[in-house]
């Protein structure tokens, strides 16, 4: 029989396996596992099929026979890259599907010892990559953006100075590019913060979990921030999906659904976050109004009343009696000599009886 070491936060750990055993956890790892397959599918063929059109297009226009050699090698490298550009893509849903899975399983186990630490640890390291790269991303995109917008506008003003003389016609075209490159900017800084407000939300939850589960502490930081920016990158994908069907036709089918996927696994995730939120909300407010010895929520132990201090039994200590002045002092090993019984009289006729006796013996009144 093994020996179960002291987990001094167990009541915690136990709070928090009995939200995430619920069968919605599995779900997300479900849907991030199609996701991959998806991604794969999507990928492959939208790339694939991407290329080798613009390819044909090109040679079409310039008036070029592609020979069969050269369009089968052309058809194997780019089949090759898409595969590539799907296996780097998928690298992030993987683990995060491995996580959830952690999550639940071991939260599923009612043992002491079967901790979902793992899952939660996966899901923030993940949760800090993203946010190192989103802000990476972030920055490039604002720089790429002031280039364009830079560019854009000096190329509309030779434009408007080389092909017309009229100066309001210039500054007419000018303002339009303008006001275009603005409206775009604005849309592209909506984008950006909403998606680094996300994926610090992200990481302050998983944060949390953990943080929940090895600490005295429940936490619920970002959760709720984290299942809103949910919602809204749910909104985000249904704009997504409707513009990649627009743009590649031919893959219409396996692009609704992927994103249907994509959509389905941020619903999900703002159900989960929100879901986490209010449940450690109602743990906190348990724990704190609950009486000591209370029975708790989830069968782990909150605030059970301190031990009582050890009291030494109370002995009568020994009466010490002052002497009397002139009155001999008793041996420390003399015993007191037994109590002699006293002579008793009967109360009818008052002869003397014996001590003891039930019956006067002179009278035979009843003593």
């Amino acid at each position: 029989m093994y020996e179960q070491q002291f987990n001094p936060f167990g009541g915690n750990l136990a709070i928090v396996k009995g939200y995430f055993r619920s069968g919605k956890i599995l779900t997300l790892g479900i849907f991030y596992v199609i996701s991959i397959v998806l991604s794969f599918i999507l990928t492959a063929s939208v790339s694939f099929s991407t290329l080798i059109n613009s390819a044909i297009d090109y040679c079409t226009r310039q008036g070029i026979s592609v020979p069969p050699e050269v369009r089968n090698a052309f058809l194997s490298q780019s089949a090759s890259s898409a595969i590539i550009s799907a296996a780097i893509s998928s690298i992030f849903p993987l683990l995060t599907a491995i996580a959830f899975i952690i999550l639940f399983a071991k939260s599923r186990n009612a043992s002491e010892n079967s901790s979902p630490i793992a899952g939660a640890t996966i899901l923030h390291v993940l949760a800090v990559i993203s946010l190192i790269f989103t802000i990476i991303g972030a920055v490039a995109g604002i720089l790429v953006y002031a280039f364009v917008f830079i560019v854009g506008v000096s190329a509309a003003n030779s434009y408007a100075s080389s092909y017309s003389s009229n100066s309001t016609y210039s500054q007419s075209l000018t303002g339009g590019v303008v006001a275009i490159m603005v409206v775009f900017g604005i849309i592209l800084l909506a984008y950006v913060f909403i998606s680094i407000f996300y994926a610090v939300s992200c990481k302050n939850f998983y944060r949390s979990v953990k943080h929940s589960m090895t600490t005295p502490e429940l936490e619920n930081k970002g959760a709720a921030p984290y299942g809103v920016f949910n919602i809204i990158m749910a909104v985000f994908s249904v704009i997504y999906m409707i513009a990649y069907m627009v743009m590649a036709p031919s893959a219409a089918g396996i692009i609704f659904v992927s994103s249907i996927v994509t959509i389905l696994i941020h619903i999900f995730t703002a159900i989960m976050a929100l879901g986490y939120n209010r449940y450690i909300k109602n743990q906190k407010v348990g724990i704190n109004s609950a009486p000591y010895g209370a029975a708790p929520m989830n069968g782990a132990p909150m605030n059970a009343a301190p031990a009582a201090p050890y009291n030494m039994p109370d002995y009568a200590a020994p009466q010490q009696q002052t002497p009397v002045y002139g009155a001999p002092v008793p041996p420390a090993n003399e015993q007191p000599a037994p109590a002699q019984p006293q002579a008793l009289y009967c109360p009818n006729c008052g002869a003397r009886t014996e001590p003891g006796a039930p019956f006067c013996p002179n009278c035979g009144t009843k003593l």
